[in-house]
């Protein structure tokens, strides 16, 4: 799915990135998924925007690789 994954210091698994967040996402086209992409951060962020600029760029992906679909 294209859902948004948010990882916040602790629930980070690998020690050095306890102090950081990830913000995942993927992106599909029908059925499969193509690939993911994300923002590593400090846990201090805007989370709203970074969730918004993420849902924009695999938006865009998902044109450039021929889903013309709403998502």
């Amino acid at each position: 799915s294209d859902k948004i994954n948010v990882m916040i210091g602790e629930e980070n698994t690998l020690e050095p990135m306890k102090e950081c967040s990830i913000i995942t996402t993927s992106y599909s086209i029908g059925e499969y998924t193509l690939g993911n992409i994300g923002i590593i951060g400090p846990t201090r962020m805007n989370y709203a925007q970074v969730i918004s600029v993420l849902e924009h760029i695999s938006y865009y992906i998902k044109n450039m690789l021929g889903d013309k679909t709403d998502s």
